[in-house]
């Protein structure tokens, strides 16, 4: 019954600029910028701001190929049509298939976070498993009703929320820093003790803080003038977060003290601890249910550009049920509901086995080498279209940010980490090789680029 009110046709185009830069700002959630430190902290040290900035830098140089792309190619598919259409179709089909594991991973993750976080405002310690569990599994549930009725909807409340999620985090991270004797420049300063493949695991986990950036790309069918709108939300972003991370990640470094670095390592809240500290404990809760909606808004924003992938994959002739659009509310709302049960699968089997944080650690940094995995795609099919249309500065734009991407990518996998880290980039690699195999059983995946024109997504 539900195959029968579904109709090829396309995506409703109801959406603005304003649309673009919540669904980027959503799905990099700076308000759940308190975990990604810990975690940079641990191999950085007190240079964690450092490694955001370099991650900034970095994600500029990405961030400045892919609106390149967006001003070329117009497509639901984001990565998918880019490099199909601009480089190799199958080169753009493993693309779309490790953004869907990037998009659903963070989709769980953060949903465990919001859990986590929201169940931890309510009992003031660590929430038994099933409260955590069952308000995670909520998000996600509420997520996915958002995401397939209005896009729309979906994007102004992203917008309002994040809005709403900023201002306790910038409140704490000023007063941080007012009620200081003194500043210090030491956290852009690594610590002789960090060798360089510790700033650079530091860089990768700050990557991922700033991935999601691209997502705006997704609403490419649905936003209106999306050759000019999606480039700008796209960069703004990633400069407006960029800036707003080096802040608040400079203010928990001094927060916690210099001398104090190894209780921020270990803290798995800095938020709450510093809120308590230097403004009161009625107000770490505020700061506590802030992470958690802004964790909610990373899942609501990772189903929608995840379903809109999976949409042109399927349309692509990949899955023609996950191609398809309901007529009633102008969304994938097939493509939806399978990202849906993907990232509530993991949270029930992974988040119960694993516990909110190393879940989103662990999640995270798969995420974050697959991210990385098609960033370093974009740059490089960038740099290749820029050295034909002989643009000196974009050349070496992309070059720069290539070199960046490998030094960061290669430091955090040698030397070797510890288990389990090290057996993270495998998981990424036996994703791409199933998509590989996929491809391989399905040429016809490898689309023409005519069958995903222009003409198509801009009518």
């Amino acid at each position: 019954m539900v195959q029968k009110n579904l109709t090829m046709t396309g995506l409703r185009k109801n959406l603005t600029m304003i649309d673009g830069i919540a669904m980027s700002l959503a799905a990099i959630s700076p308000a759940t910028i308190t975990l990604a430190i810990s975690l940079s902290a641990q191999s950085s040290i007190r240079a964690a701001p450092l490694t955001f900035l370099i991650a900034m830098i970095t994600m500029i140089f990405v961030a400045l190929a892919f609106c390149m792309m967006a001003r070329k190619v117009v497509s639901a598919g984001s990565v998918f049509a880019y490099l199909s259409q601009l480089a190799n179709p199958g080169l753009g089909f493993m693309g779309g298939w490790a953004m869907i594991l990037c998009y659903i991973t963070v989709g769980s993750t953060s949903s465990a976070i919001a859990g986590s976080t929201i169940a931890r405002a309510f009992t003031k310690e660590d929430p038994p498993t099933i409260l955590w569990i069952s308000i995670a599994a909520g998000v996600l549930i509420l997520s996915s009703l958002i995401a397939c009725r209005s896009t729309k909807l979906a994007t102004r409340l992203m917008l309002i929320i994040s809005a709403i999620c900023l201002i306790p985090i910038v409140y704490l991270s000023w007063t941080i820093l007012h009620q200081l004797p003194s500043l210090s420049l030491v956290p852009f300063v690594p610590d002789h003790d960090v060798t360089i493949s510790g700033i650079a695991y530091g860089v990768v986990v700050a990557i991922f803080a700033y991935t999601g950036f691209e997502s705006a790309s997704t609403l490419g069918e649905e936003i209106s003038e999306p050759t000019r709108t999606i480039p700008i939300a796209m960069l703004g972003t990633t400069i407006v977060s960029g800036v707003f991370f080096v802040f608040t990640s400079y203010a928990q470094v001094l927060g916690y003290g210099l001398d104090h670095t190894n209780d921020l390592l270990q803290d798995l809240n800095p938020y709450h601890f510093l809120a308590i500290k230097f403004v009161s404990p009625g107000f770490a809760t505020v700061v506590d249910f802030a992470v958690g909606l802004g964790a909610s808004l990373a899942s609501l924003a990772s189903i929608i550009a995840a379903a809109r992938i999976l949409f042109a994959l399927g349309r692509s002739g990949s899955g023609k049920l996950f191609g398809t659009v309901d007529p009633r509310y102008g969304t994938p709302v097939q493509a939806t509901l399978f990202v849906f049960m993907a990232c509530l699968l993991g949270l029930l089997f992974w988040g119960t086995l694993l516990g909110a944080s190393k879940y989103n650690n662990y999640g995270g940094t798969v995420s974050a080498l697959s991210f990385i995995v098609v960033y370093l795609a974009v740059m490089v099919v960038a740099a290749m279209i820029a050295i034909r249309l002989h643009k000196k500065v974009l050349v070496l734009t992309c070059l720069t940010g290539i070199a960046a991407l490998c030094w960061s990518f290669y430091a955090s996998l040698f030397p070797v980490p510890e288990f389990p880290m090290n057996f993270f980039p495998y998981i990424v690699l036996l994703w791409l090789e199933c998509g590989g195999v996929i491809l391989f059983l399905k040429p016809s995946l490898s689309f023409s680029p005519s069958r995903e024109s222009q003409g198509e997504t801009l009518k």
